[in-house]
């Protein structure tokens, strides 16, 4: 068993795996749905601003297309920037496409 972990090819019981999807699933209903987050802990807002700026969307831009002022855009930005430790909004969108969010 520890040689099939350590080549990244171990197996979850079925059971435990059911009990796993079972957790998740009562987390994305009692915790994040009502928060406005997914499993990403992106909210939906936040992932249609990552996505429009990896198309190369200016701040402006953005702003327009979503109908939020540029102040609340560049906002929501600095809070991924923070939440994430990162350093800037293209850096944000690099982490984004990184670990699949976009």
């Amino acid at each position: 068993m520890l040689t099939l972990v350590s080549q990244g090819e171990a197996s979850i019981p079925g059971n435990l795996l059911h009990h796993l999807l079972g957790q998740i699933g009562h987390l994305q209903q009692n915790v994040l749905n009502p928060n406005g987050l997914t499993l990403t802990g992106l909210t939906d807002r936040e992932h249609r601003m990552l996505k429009l700026a990896a198309d190369g969307h200016s701040t402006t831009e953005i702003a327009q297309a979503i109908g939020y002022s540029e102040r609340t855009v560049k906002t929501v930005f600095n809070g991924l920037v923070t939440r994430f430790a990162l350093r800037n909004r293209t850096q944000a969108v690099a982490y984004a496409i990184r670990q699949g969010w976009i």
